[in-house]
């Protein structure tokens, strides 16, 4: 059974731990994260559950001063049948995700991680997009990341700048809905969607990382997110790093 854990954060300037406002990207336009604060663990298990079911599963990491918590997994809501709309729908982030802990004004809710099913129809694409769904209730949070998992990596929203008028107008938005509808236009795929999403995003003081892996680096301590620019198709149904990748 799921169970809620705490540990603490091993320090390292070169590892974003998101203690701070700001985000610092390489000169090759990467962000190290570490481990713990977005709970790459869990991440297998949540996966496999997704994919059986399509029911989204999500978690919370909160810190209280150099402590992490990691919430119980949650579920989302049961899929109707014939409903060929999940990338519309966005995990349900729990009200109090680490009980009456959740209360206490010192404890800082961080980053909430949560899967996307894939459907069998969708097998020809290898990963999905964060949905407006999932943009429109991260901004209106106190959340300072948003990671999205499915079976083809993980997609990493960050604030960077980020006033109340960028989130309203953002708000107002479907931006996915719109960048993508122009990307298919230009006979563009998900990978220019992602491209041209986090361009769009830097006008909100937003931005939008991914990676192709779902693991740790082999130290074990840190995954490395990459800018989309950065991302280039290995073949037909998955991604590889530019080996000259820059900012």
């Amino acid at each position: 059974m799921d169970s809620e854990s705490k540990e603490s954060i091993d320090s390292s300037p070169r590892i974003e731990d998101f203690s701070t406002n700001r985000i610092e990207i390489s000169r090759k336009g990467s962000m190290l994260v570490n481990v713990k604060v977005v709970a790459v663990d869990r991440w297998e298990n949540m996966l496999s559950a997704t994919q059986k079911d399509y029911r989204e599963r999500g978690i919370v990491i909160s810190r209280k001063g150099n402590r992490l918590f990691t919430s119980k997994v949650a579920v989302g809501n049961d899929i109707e049948p014939g409903d060929t709309n999940i990338g519309e729908r966005t995990f349900p982030i729990p009200f109090l995700p680490h009980g009456i802990r959740s209360l206490d004004p010192t404890m800082k809710d961080i980053v909430v991680v949560h899967t996307h099913p894939m459907l069998s129809e969708l097998d020809h694409l290898r990963t999905s997009i964060i949905s407006d769904l999932d943009i429109h209730s991260f901004v209106a949070s106190d959340y300072k990341s948003l990671v999205m998992i499915d079976r083809g990596g993980a997609h990493l929203l960050v604030r960077n700048s980020f006033s109340p008028d960028e989130e309203e107008r953002l708000l107002r938005r479907k931006i996915v809905k719109e960048t993508t509808k122009k990307i298919k236009e230009q006979e563009g795929g998900t990978l220019e969607v992602m491209q041209s999403l986090d361009l769009e995003l830097r006008n909100y003081g937003l931005r939008y990382f991914f990676t192709p892996f779902t693991e740790p680096d082999s130290s074990g301590k840190f995954i490395e997110f990459h800018l989309p620019q950065n991302v280039e198709r290995k073949d037909a149904t998955s991604f590889s790093i530019k080996t000259n990748a820059r900012a």
